[in-house]
């Protein structure tokens, strides 16, 4: 009876084992999601349209070109930024922004810089760590001076509430008329046609639908319309045809990945390759976005020793030692420059850690 036993197990298992060498070898997974339940092209809108309703989170941007203008002469850019945004609440904003990236003609002209940015009621905060421009004049003593060094723009009265009157509503009863039709139309559009299933992958910790993809350039441009009349601009059907046109020289490839729980995309690169024409560029661009930790609150301590910014002096500085010299009349900027402090100060830059970023 033992034996017989045995025997039908073995013959059980044998197949099972086999069966499971088999799915492992081919990449197929035996636990985690499976197949998704609905069209591809259904998830992707879903995803983008809840792009919608988020109001924090972490993001990286990466952004490259390698291209020819009408002249024939090289423009390559490199260009990331990434941080945090949470505006939850409207008139309480928290951003932190790190940008960096270089650009040139593979000649004398060239600039590679880096900036770190940061946001909240009280003030637009910025620290200028690199400006090194080639090929355009140099760049004036008075403004090499201000580098390194964390400045301050003290918000003027009523621009939170100007913000917070164009953020993204999730609740459609909060939304102006322009912003429902937009988002109506982000709901119905198409941009992808029928995206190709790769399987599940895990993107800064959840899992996700990943796809494959090609823009339906005419869809695109069906939303970029709508978009626009909804904001009252008027494209007419001449308008509308060019811009076909234009895009006919252009493909975009690429893949996007939403999450398995939330149904938000987290993730999407691009690969637009242009094929010259009237006015266009030739060469390739690639471009990435990655979005976690959605929804979780973010909080930094604005630098303790940033300097109100001298925005006349600067810009005068600037024009002047590029060889334009232009003054700008306080009434323009609408900030007031009265409390400005002698920027001869040695104010150090923060770095993150006790007034750094902390969330």
């Amino acid at each position: 009876m033992r034996n017989i036993v045995k025997n039908r197990y073995r013959g059980f298992a044998m197949p099972l084992i086999a069966l499971v060498v088999s799915m492992s070898l081919t990449g197929c997974q035996l636990l985690g999601p499976g197949t998704p339940a609905k069209p591809g092209e259904d998830i992707i809108r879903e995803g983008m349209a809840n792009l919608l309703k988020v109001n924090a989170y972490s993001y990286e941007v990466g952004v490259k070109g390698d291209l020819k203008d009408e002249t024939d002469t090289p423009v390559k850019f490199d260009v990331t930024l990434g941080g945090q945004v949470d505006v939850k609440d409207a008139k309480d904003p928290k951003v932190t922004l790190k940008l960096a990236g270089t650009a040139g003609d593979g000649g004398e002209m060239s600039g590679d810089g880096s900036f770190d940015i940061r946001l909240n009621k009280q003030a637009l905060y910025f620290n200028i760590l690199k400006l090194d421009i080639k090929g355009a004049g140099d760049i004036p003593k008075e403004v090499t001076d201000m580098f390194s060094k964390w400045w301050m723009i003290t918000l003027p009265e009523g621009t939170l509430d100007e913000m917070a009157s164009s953020l993204p509503q999730a609740d459609e009863t909060k939304m102006t008329p322009e912003q429902v039709k937009v988002k109506k139309a982000l709901e119905e559009a198409n941009f992808f046609g029928k995206p190709t299933y790769v399987g599940v992958e895990n993107v800064k910790g959840e899992d996700c639908y990943h796809y494959s993809v090609t823009l339906d350039k005419k869809a695109l441009l069906t939303f970029m319309k709508t978009a626009s009349e909804a904001q009252g601009t008027t494209v007419s059907d001449t308008e509308f045809a060019d811009a076909e046109k234009s895009f006919e020289k252009i493909d975009v490839t690429g893949d996007v990945y939403v999450g398995v729980k939330t149904a938000l995309i987290h993730q999407m690169s691009m690969t637009i390759k242009m094929n010259g024409g009237e006015g266009m560029p030739t060469g390739t661009v690639t471009a990435s976005l990655k979005l976690w930790d959605v929804g979780k609150a973010v909080t930094f301590d604005a630098p303790k020793d940033a300097t109100e910014f001298p925005v006349e002096d600067f810009i005068s500085g600037f024009m002047g030692g590029m060889g334009a010299a232009t003054t700008l009349d306080e009434s323009a900027t609408g900030i007031d420059t009265s409390s400005t402090t002698d920027t001869s100060t040695d104010s150090q830059a923060m770095p993150y850690g006790e007034d750094g970023l902390s969330g």
